[in-house]
């Protein structure tokens, strides 16, 4: 994965880092950095915890996670 520091993102991040980073990593970015399931549920935990503002974040990780079995 391109940005190793993805989930102190999640967790630190402001709306817009977050949001770059979703939809960079989940929607735009080739195949070879995209990142692992594994990963993406991470994310989507910690971004559904942050609530709020987060919460359509963690949602476009539910979609890509259903898309990506």
């Amino acid at each position: 994965m391109a940005i190793d520091n993805a989930l102190d993102i999640c967790w630190n991040g402001k709306p817009d880092e977050v949001a770059f980073l979703v939809e960079f990593m989940l929607w735009e970015c080739t195949i070879d950095q995209a990142p692992e399931r594994a990963e993406v549920i991470e994310w989507e935990k910690v971004l559904q915890k942050r609530g709020g503002k987060f919460e359509r974040y963690a949602k476009l990780c539910r979609e890509w996670l259903r898309q990506n079995p």
